[in-house]
């Protein structure tokens, strides 16, 4: 490759057609042939990310030590990926990547998901399913409430997943301040600090890889970050006063005359601990201004038009081109609700098979087979194997089911409201539960209506 040779190219060729061809594996399926072929490999981009690593791999083992045994003609043994490169060996296998062999296995050119921006009404929306439809989201309480932890924190600024999850407490500073509207009385409030990944390491010249902000609580609960971060803190015994409840927190420190602020320190033993677990989460990018939104992603207007930038743009181009000259809309509030991701949302729309699909689960072949197998079976590692088996393959089915269940009832609920028909008899309401986790979600409803999601008291919905 590195002297341009054709017999070294087509090696390479050779091995990205191999490796597409045979990047899928045998999946479950609802068919009776119960299993079959899918190859993963769908996009050309994947195959240019695996091209690109293995230059630079190439680059940094074999050729490095090329480079240290022929010295005076160290450049000779260079490969390098550069997106924008047109000459060289490298640049040709890319352009063949993306010309023949695209074609040859039907590889598609786009991106394969529509980017949407998460609004303040769709973040609202997500956090009241995840409490009110609890029986259908299966979660524990502390992942829940750190599943709403993180989508707070992230629809604040957008940061990167890697930036929030695992937050530790030491970069949460809890204190009391004077209420300046009432200076008899005090607020409690929190200082969050966020470090940005994706830097440079070393020497630092500046602090731009930190962002902190501060929170205090809010009138709706949904939304009001302290109150969740302060019941993580009060139930893991965080703070060093030993505080057990928030009547504990707010009324036992006291602001002398001629202080305004109160430090409420944490214990030592938990400052390296996580206040919001490291788990692989959604992340809805937050709307702000462009220099503010650069600063806090740290990434230029570039980068956000490149990968951020929603295709939906949600204004009203015509007004925005002609003005009063094309009579103007006057629906400003309109267009704003249009940029919601979840208008599809329909709360009857089934989220589970139904009992007759698992019941014709448990008579597939593969399930009998695995259960006849079971029976034979005594060691308890052997046993366990196999009914992880059974219950992933179950989990798989079900999975495609509730999409095709989702398809038809979307389809044709589509298709009775164009005709001005009712769809009550389409699939019933959504599943009552009186968990604690819906009484949670009942009592954050109680101050929340009032942020524009007039559509949420009429229930909560999931997207299609």
């Amino acid at each position: 490759m590195c002297c341009d040779d054709d017999e070294a190219k087509t090696h390479c060729k050779i091995f990205l057609q191999w490796y597409v061809k045979n990047s899928g594996r045998w999946e479950v399926c609802l068919g009776p042939e119960e299993h079959e072929w899918k190859r993963e490999v769908a996009a050309a981009i994947t195959v240019t990310e695996v091209w690109k690593c293995l230059v630079v791999e190439a680059d940094a083992t074999v050729l490095l030590r090329k480079r240290k045994e022929d010295r005076t003609h160290r450049k000779r043994w260079m490969l390098a990926f550069a997106e924008k490169d047109k000459t060289g060996s490298v640049a040709e296998i890319s352009r063949w990547i993306a010309g023949p062999l695209s074609r040859n296995f039907d590889l598609t050119l786009e991106q394969t998901f529509v980017k949407q921006a998460a609004t303040a009404q769709d973040i609202a929306l997500f956090l009241d399913t995840l409490w009110i439809r609890a029986s259908d989201i299966p979660l524990t309480a502390s992942t829940r409430i750190a599943f709403h932890t993180y989508m707070l924190v992230a629809g604040i600024g957008g940061f990167r997943n890697a930036s929030i999850l695992g937050l530790p407490y030491k970069h949460i500073r809890f204190a009391l301040v004077r209420d300046l509207d009432d200076p008899a009385s005090t607020k409690l409030i929190a200082h969050i600090l966020i470090i940005q990944n994706k830097r440079r390491k070393g020497i630092r010249r500046n602090q731009d890889d930190k962002i902190e902000f501060t929170i205090t609580f809010v009138l709706g609960r949904f939304f009001c970050l302290l109150s969740l971060l302060t019941a993580r803190a009060l139930a893991d015994d965080a703070f060093e006063v030993g505080y057990e409840t928030f009547d504990d927190l707010l009324n036992h420190p006291r602001l002398e005359r001629g202080s305004d602020y109160l430090p409420l320190p944490l214990k030592d033993d938990v400052l390296d601990r996580r206040a919001i677990p490291p788990r692989p989460l959604t992340q809805p990018l937050g709307i702000l201004e462009p220099s503010l939104r650069n600063y806090i992603l740290s990434h230029s207007s570039g980068m956000f038009q490149h990968s951020y930038q929603p295709r939906r743009l949600g204004r009203d181009l015509g007004t925005i081109a002609f003005g009063q000259l094309g009579g103007g809309s006057g629906d400003e509030r309109l267009f704003e609700f249009l940029r919601n991701s979840s208008l599809g949302r329909d709360e009857r729309a089934p989220v589970s098979p139904t009992a007759e699909d698992l019941a014709g689960f448990q008579r597939r072949r593969d399930i009998q087979r695995l259960r006849t197998e079971l029976e034979g079976v005594t060691d308890p590692a052997a046993r366990n194997l196999i009914s992880h088996r059974i219950a992933g393959i179950v989990k798989s089915l079900s999975r495609q089911r509730v999409l095709q269940l989702r398809e038809t009832y979307f389809a044709e609920a589509d298709r009775r409201r164009g005709l001005g028909l009712p769809t009550d008899d389409l699939a019933g309401a959504p599943t009552v539960s009186q968990t604690p986790d819906m009484r949670v979600g009942r009592f954050m409803r109680l101050v929340g209506s009032g942020y524009g999601l007039g559509a949420m008291d009429r229930g909560p919905g999931l997207e299609r």
